[in-house]
């Protein structure tokens, strides 16, 4: 019996070692670095309006609305996930309004698109 309760004793003295729990988490990233990356807008929904004033071929814009989509040149905007259209970008910093676009009222009624129809901008990948 003695020599049961020996290999009992060394059994429960032999424990292994208990990992650093501090550098464990230095490989975790903190909570506010992931939050800042965050992500980048690729499209936004939004109206357009009829503007005499714009171009055929041509979609007017806030400045503030193009930076936030990365549109520098041409945009696309999808009508009801039916028409697939490519315009040239005319950035205006005297526009002020986010919500809307300015697109030519010939243009559109030729297309089919009538006055402050929701679209989907996004810039133009070629």
């Amino acid at each position: 019996m003695s020599e049961e309760n020996d290999s009992k004793k060394v059994s429960k003295d032999v424990r292994p070692e208990k990992a650093d729990l501090s550098k464990a988490l230095s490989i975790i990233p903190p909570a506010s670095s992931l939050k800042e990356k965050g992500k980048k807008i690729v499209e936004r929904r939004l109206r357009i309006s009829y503007d005499e004033g714009v171009d055929k071929g041509n979609v007017k814009l806030s400045k503030k609305l193009a930076s936030e989509l990365g549109i520098q040149k041409k945009l696309e905007m999808v009508i009801a996930s039916k028409k697939k259209l490519v315009f040239d970008s005319q950035i205006d910093e005297s526009i002020q309004e986010e919500t809307k676009v300015f697109v030519n009222p010939d243009e559109m009624k030729e297309k089919g698109v009538a006055d402050n129809s929701i679209v989907t901008i996004r810039a133009f990948q070629e």
